[in-house]
């Protein structure tokens, strides 16, 4: 992992860009966003403090992520506005499991749910990551959460990559938004959820009650290991027809 201090500067000097405006950007929300003033009951706090005290009696989130996580959002404090949750999505696992954690950062408490990879980063597992337009492949590494616009998949919420592997996140359009094609049922009954173009889509019967929470400045980590994923031997699947059955975004949208 690259050392936290070129990462804060580079976020710190991205995030400058983002604050300035961009082109074709939503204006923000008039109203002030409730977690400005929210102290983490976990800030400060040892690493392996952090983790003894989230309630994951399964060990369900990577030890590694959950440290990455945690030291960004420790030394990135003065630009977290949404001090309140902190998201980590499992690339590692397989798109069937609930491998997007979000955490209470004041309880503790951790929500599970299914969450998609672009259609290009793989089948059941993503293994391919890119930050190029019009790639449809997903982008792994830290980002903040951004305003929300209501677009053609709802209500959706920006994101704002901080990282040389998402940089492009706003400009691609890779936002967290609902869709049909992520649910227990696909999960269950199907090789693999369906996948968009590239955005962390969630279950349309969550997404409202994930992204009112997320918006407006919380961190949002994008996790894989390719060793980890090596080892276990969870790597690109061979071309499976049963796969075609499992719904894919279409369209513009991502």
């Amino acid at each position: 992992m690259e050392s936290l201090k070129k990462r804060t500067s580079a976020f710190l000097f991205f995030f400058a860009l983002v604050v300035s405006g961009c082109e074709g950007m939503p204006a923000p929300e008039s109203a002030a966003n409730p977690t400005d003033d929210f102290a983490p009951t976990f800030a400060g706090e040892a690493p392996d403090t952090f983790l003894s005290r989230l309630l994951d009696p399964r060990n369900e989130m990577p030890e590694d992520a959950v440290r990455n996580a945690y030291a960004f959002y420790e030394a990135n404090q003065s630009i977290i506005k949404n001090k309140r949750y902190l998201t980590i999505i499992d690339f590692n696992a397989s798109s069937r499991t609930k491998r997007m954690h979000l955490i209470d950062m004041n309880t503790g408490a951790i929500e599970r749910y299914l969450v998609a990879h672009g259609k290009n980063s793989g089948n059941d597992f993503a293994t391919m990551f890119s930050n190029v337009p019009e790639t449809n492949k997903s982008s792994i590494g830290f980002y903040l959460t951004g305003t929300l616009y209501t677009g053609s998949n709802g209500l959706s919420m920006n994101l704002h990559g901080l990282e040389s592997t998402n940089s492009n996140a706003y400009v691609r359009r890779i936002v967290v938004h609902g869709s049909d094609y992520v649910s227990d049922e696909i999960a269950r009954t199907q090789p693999r959820l369906g996948r968009s173009l590239g955005c962390p889509a969630v279950d349309r019967r969550y997404y409202q009650s994930i992204i009112t929470r997320l918006k407006e400045g919380s961190l949002y980590y994008i996790y894989y290991d390719a060793k980890a994923a090596a080892v276990s031997g969870a790597r690109e699947e061979a071309p499976d027809p049963a796969m075609d059955l499992v719904p894919d975004e279409q369209g513009p949208a991502r």
